[in-house]
């Protein structure tokens, strides 16, 4: 959690971030980062494959 909120810009935007925990991703088979988080599934690699999409616009 710490390593995707880092990453994603939390201290500077909260509500966004919060909003990207709760939004399913396709890289995620639709699940949410949260989900993935809370059984133990979400990996750094996965962080950042959603971050890298976003910023392409996908």
């Amino acid at each position: 959690m710490a390593y995707a909120n880092s990453r994603l810009g939390a201290a500077e935007d909260p509500w966004g971030v919060t909003s990207w925990w709760r939004t399913p991703s396709d890289i995620l088979d639709g699940r949410t980062p949260l989900q993935e988080l809370e059984d133990g599934d979400l990996t750094e690699i996965a962080v950042d494959n959603m971050i890298s999409a976003a910023e392409r616009g996908m």
